[in-house]
């Protein structure tokens, strides 16, 4: 896909991931994006007031010119929207996730009744989402490569679905973006709220691989590095790349 008149809806879910997505659209390439969140109301309200959180302070710190200056990129040129939605799944578990963002995002490209929610003009339809080499399991791929036939079946193969950061892993992407920014995000899938703010629980898969990415990172130095806890899969200390014994 040519890097100049190309419309991107980026799915941004308040992660490092989607973070990143959009970082280095700003920085690489001359896309025009649009960003949209998708909050998912169901059993596991936490994670996803968290991650509502954690979109709105990402957005308000893109859209601060001070930091656009600092970074060079266009707030206006380049950033041109923000939306949100809401899917409510009360009493069982949310689709996965690929299967929801396909549905979703499909919704941006065919209106029947009317003009579609982004206006395109002469623009390059895409769609992206922050999928990273970590999600390459074999479950994950088979749920994506589903959910995509599904996307293209749906916009009759005439959008892009675009995973530009498929081959970043979580040092990678720490290290792209800038640290105040990354700081914003969050990563747990079970965050507890502490005098008035989301905290990670340090316990489950999501912590573990954003701790382990920040001491493979060049961001923290070892006095600012969170205190390391096992690995889900009960990996010990020293076989976790980046950590230093004392």
């Amino acid at each position: 896909m040519p890097f100049e008149n190309v419309k991107v809806v980026c799915l941004l879910s308040g992660g490092p991931d989607s973070t990143a997505m959009i970082w280095k659209y700003l920085m690489e390439t001359n896309h025009r994006i649009h960003i949209h969140h998708v909050i998912l109301d169901t059993n596991d309200v936490n994670r996803h007031n968290s991650e509502w959180v954690a979109v709105q302070k990402i957005i308000k710190w893109l859209r601060d010119p001070v930091n656009a200056e600092k970074y060079n990129y266009s707030i206006e040129g380049q950033i041109e929207g923000f939306t949100y939605n809401r899917f409510e799944f009360k009493g069982f578990g949310a689709p996965h996730d690929h299967y929801l963002y396909a549905m979703m995002a499909a919704c941006f490209f065919m209106s029947p009744t009317g003009p579609a929610p982004i206006d395109w003009q002469n623009y390059t339809r895409a769609m992206a989402t922050g999928r990273c080499a970590e999600d390459g399991t074999s479950t994950g791929g088979g749920h994506f490569r589903r959910a995509k036939r599904l996307f293209e079946l749906a916009t009759d193969n005439k959008v892009a679905w675009m995973t530009p950061m498929t081959g970043f892993g979580k040092r990678e992407i720490i290290n792209m973006i800038p640290r105040e920014l990354f700081e914003l995000t969050t990563s747990c899938s079970y965050p507890v709220k502490i005098n008035g703010v989301w905290n990670g629980c340090n316990q489950c898969v999501g912590c573990a691989r954003r701790i382990e990415g920040m001491y493979q990172s060049d961001k923290y130095t070892k006095e600012e590095l969170p205190e390391w806890h096992k690995y889900i899969e009960q990996r010990p200390n020293e076989q976790v790349q980046g950590y230093v014994k004392d």
